[in-house]
């Protein structure tokens, strides 16, 4: 038997990438409907220190560790990094069902998956983990990881602490004293598997070491053929997670231009009921049962960014003394006849 371990990185650059994989973790997402077995699905280990209550929740876990913390997101840098930990289920298959969340070694690879993490990244940078048993692989644990370095504040402002998935890596590779930081993890990960889960599990060796993007390390020498199989598998799961965060782009944008068009007419109000409660968008008492249900199916998900870019939007033509009909009449309307605020860089006037 070949015990391998390997893992794979990915970083997240965005709220809505976040938001596709918590999706995907709650099973709501297209690819999931096609490749989970729903009834097992109550049976996936999920954990979150920021969370505890609801682990799957992993964008109310990010707000959380930020909260707690206090890191601010780097400009333009990745917000977190998602990395996807393997050992060979022949592993887990010797305690027992290699999918069944109450086989001992299963525990203990979704624990030290943790542990790793914490001990590499720092305790407080693990934000979620999550171990599926409704898919017909085994022996996958995700890891969403924050990790964070005083960044200097320039301009006589004070050093903060910053999310940096690109210090983290490098720190990593620094201690395992080898230049590329993906190969570093990799080692890293192997010797931890090796010492706390199976001392047969070793890192597979790399055909070569490269830094394509989305393709951190070959993982595996000619004939560890499972890898291969399951590298593939992981490959399938990133595109799928890929397009779901372009859908959800997609629908918020939408949900956005259908806000401010609605908006425009009158259909709705962006208010506050008093200055202690949140911002709300309250429906015309005039508005068509059909079409009031038409906003309210567009805009669910999307109340609070739609709630902030209107106003943002409400606030500059106040300033600028321009009626919002008479800036509505200068955008050009799509095919269901919405204003276009103009995506390619954003809303302007």
């Amino acid at each position: 038997m070949k015990a391998l371990a390997a893992i794979r990185v990915q970083k997240i650059a965005s709220m809505s990438t976040i938001r596709a994989a918590e999706a995907h973790g709650r099973r709501l997402d297209e690819a999931s409907s096609k490749r989970v077995d729903a009834s097992r699905s109550c049976l996936n280990l999920a954990a979150s220190q920021y969370s505890p209550n609801d682990p799957l929740a992993l964008e109310t876990a990010y707000r959380g560790f930020r909260k707690a913390t206090g890191a601010a997101e780097g400009k333009g840098a990745a917000i977190m990094v998602h990395m996807i930990a393997v050992i060979s289920p022949e592993v887990l298959a010797e305690a027992g069902d290699p999918r069944d969340p109450n086989n001992p070694k299963v525990r203990v690879l979704f624990e030290q998956a943790q542990a790793w993490a914490q001990a590499e990244f720092g305790e407080e940078s693990l934000v979620a983990a999550r171990l599926d048993v409704d898919e017909a692989g085994a022996g996958v644990v995700d890891l969403f990881v924050c990790p964070t370095a005083m960044q200097a504040g320039g301009r006589g402002r004070k050093p903060k602490l910053t999310i940096s998935v690109k210090s983290g890596l490098e720190a990593v590779a620094a201690k395992n004293g080898n230049k590329r930081s993906y190969s570093a993890i990799q080692d890293s990960w192997g010797d931890w598997a090796s010492q706390h889960i199976d001392h047969r599990l070793q890192r597979g060796k790399p055909k070569r070491e490269t830094m394509r993007q989305h393709v951190h390390a070959d993982l595996l020498k000619d004939g560890f053929e499972e890898l291969k199989r399951r590298q593939a598998e992981l490959d399938q799961r990133e595109r799928e997670l890929e397009q779901s965060e372009k859908k959800a782009e997609i629908r918020a944008k939408k949900a956005i231009n259908v806000g401010f068009t609605a908006c425009a007419r009158d259909e709705i109000s962006i208010i506050r009921p008093d200055s202690k409660s949140p911002w709300e968008i309250r429906y015309s008492p005039e508005l068509p049962d059909s079409r009031r249900q038409y906003l309210i199916e567009t805009f669910d998900g999307f109340t609070g960014v739609i709630v902030r870019v209107v106003r943002t939007i409400m606030n500059m033509l106040k300033q600028q003394n321009v009626a919002v009909k008479d800036y509505a009449a200068t955008l050009k309307p799509d095919d269901d006849d919405t204003y276009d605020l103009g995506w390619s860089d954003g809303p302007t006037l």
